[in-house]
């Protein structure tokens, strides 16, 4: 494989790699921030319609900010994890970027280095993995938000 092609193959893996991690940050972000507002709401619900409100449904409303809280602890490790996918995904980002920047300039004898610092990421990127539901939605996130052009063949398509 040319030095072009490895540039354009880093490129690419690189920017679905770092818009793998924000999104997969962001969900955990989202999630978390989900099981704790539950709680709050149907605690104010309770409080404040509790005469007007069956018993059964303020049970109900308790057992779900219960089943909340429970799971906001219980996926706590990997909440703690939102500023570390975020930190990797700017550190994938860089190498795209320098990568991008060869690719334009013409500078096509770096692409050992580079893959050598995409090598480096990806042993961290072991305790790291890009969810399910972040993977699917990659793939659009890079279509609205970025301008992979210059990872296409002669053929159009993207390589």
């Amino acid at each position: 494989m040319n030095q072009e092609k490895i540039l354009q193959r880093i490129g690419e893996d690189t920017a679905y790699t770092f818009k793998g991690l924000h999104k997969t940050a962001d969900i955990l972000q989202f999630q978390y921030k989900l099981y704790l507002i539950v709680p709050i709401v149907f605690s104010i619900i309770s409080l404040g319609f509790s005469n007007d409100l069956p018993d059964i449904v303020l049970k109900i409303l308790a057992v779900i900010a219960l089943v909340s809280t429970c799971c906001a602890i219980i996926n706590q490790k990997e909440y703690e994890k939102i500023t570390s996918y975020r930190k990797l995904a700017d550190e994938y980002k860089k190498i795209y970027d320098e990568t991008e920047n060869y690719f334009h300039n013409n500078i096509f004898d770096k692409s050992e280095e580079i893959q050598l610092k995409k090598n480096i990421l990806a042993n961290k990127f072991d305790e790291l993995t890009i969810s399910k539901k972040a993977h699917c939605t990659t793939q659009n996130t890079i279509k609205e938000e970025m301008n992979l052009d210059w990872l296409k063949t002669e053929d159009g398509e993207t390589k």
